[in-house]
């Protein structure tokens, strides 16, 4: 079984659009690929003590089990510390990622140009990578 984290510069969008965005990807990925999405900060109860650090722990959780990321950057008008973070976790346990993002998209910098290979300006080239490379 192979699986995927699917992240991206989330915070900018409220959670219907986020869910939107990863409906389209999903639809398009082998039915064979597993998803695994973070959370909406907002998804999680009133009542947790400290919550950032939940989502950062889950996130990463979900990085280390996943075989390549999709991180969807598309149309962000600032760069995501979230995003970027993904990036060194991908990096630093040797898994690639494709990166979603438009020419001009404050998350295409050195940096991330030299992590992936994979700089795509649609959410359908980024699944046809994914298929190529999972299946």
């Amino acid at each position: 079984m192979t699986s995927l984290y699917l992240g991206g510069a989330f915070a900018q969008y409220n959670p219907q659009e986020v869910t939107t965005r990863q409906a389209e990807v999903e639809a398009l990925l082998h039915p064979s690929i597993t998803v695994h999405k973070p959370k909406h900060q907002g998804s999680y109860p009133k009542n947790l003590t400290n919550v950032e650090a939940t989502l950062t722990q889950r996130d990463m959780l979900m990085v280390r089990a996943a075989d390549l990321l999709i991180l969807d950057c598309l149309g962000a008008d600032k760069i995501s510390r979230g995003s970027v973070l993904e990036m060194g976790w991908a990096s630093a346990m040797g898994k690639p990622f494709i990166l979603i993002a438009e020419e001009g998209n404050p998350h295409i910098f050195n940096m991330s140009q030299s992590l992936t290979r994979f700089i795509v300006p649609s959410r359908k080239h980024a699944a046809d990578i994914a298929n190529s490379l999972l299946t």
